[in-house]
């Protein structure tokens, strides 16, 4: 029991990262025949909801009791990825960042294998109701995933999910346990692309003449200044002549 209390009280922080309220029924205790209910509200980070896009939950694990209380125990479809030990003791880790490694792994490995989740579109509400007789949701870890996002807004990463949820109220350790749970995550609008500034068109330096350029230009000059010279004086012995 101790084992799967730590279980639910580090997926108790993750999913407070994402929002839950505290409804609906409570038991101090786990029913593995007690049925269970998950609805999702999408909103932004000022509240408001997010329709459009659609949410894909897989479940992942079972809760099983074992001579020590309980423990998550994976279903063959993700033995290849996940040990039972490996998943127990991460999810012990309140350490967000090791949690969402394990979100991403096993997103890649259904997406990798095309496995078929429970898939519901998110409606002019934001709300995602998975409790509809269309679904079957059922007591365990479930991996929560956002394959199309909604307009305008970047995809939820993955997450997890434990049915039922515990929660802790003052300062009691024992928890109480809630089957039907309410999560509302966050939704971030897209960053628009920066555009980087236009780089201007370098000036072309201007050319140095050359020894031969300047050289030529001198020497016409100076040919230029005989001519008029030879007119003036031609022009000026013409003169005297008369």
């Amino acid at each position: 029991m101790k084992l799967i209390r730590k279980l639910a009280a580090c997926l108790t922080a993750m999913l407070l990262f994402v929002g839950l309220p505290v409804q609906a029924e409570q038991l101090d205790y786990i029913d593995l025949d007690h049925s269970a209910s998950l609805r999702f509200e999408v909103h932004t980070p000022q509240g408001d909801p997010v329709p459009g896009g659609t949410i894909t939950i897989y479940k992942v694990a079972n809760i099983v009791q074992t001579a020590s209380g309980y423990e998550f125990e994976a279903l063959p479809e993700f033995a290849e990825i996940v040990t039972n030990e490996r998943l127990n003791e991460q999810l012990k880790n309140h350490d967000l960042d090791v949690n969402h490694e394990l979100s991403r792994e096993l997103m890649e490995y259904v997406q990798n294998r095309n496995y078929q989740g429970e898939t519901e579109q998110v409606p002019d509400t934001g709300i995602a109701d998975f409790s509809t007789a269309d679904h079957d949701i059922s007591l365990g870890l479930w991996l929560v995933t956002q394959p199309e996002a909604a307009p305008g807004y970047e995809a939820m990463p993955p997450f997890l999910i434990s049915l039922p949820r515990a929660i802790y109220t003052g300062d009691s350790d024992v928890p109480v346990y809630e089957y039907d749970v309410v999560a509302t995550p966050k939704s971030d609008p897209k960053k628009l692309p920066v555009t980087p500034p236009r780089d201007e068109k370098p000036q072309k330096p201007s050319k140095t003449p050359t020894f031969a350029e300047t050289g030529w230009m001198q020497y016409t000059g100076l040919l230029l200044l005989s001519l008029v010279f030879i007119v003036l004086l031609l022009f000026n012995r013409r003169k005297e002549s008369r």
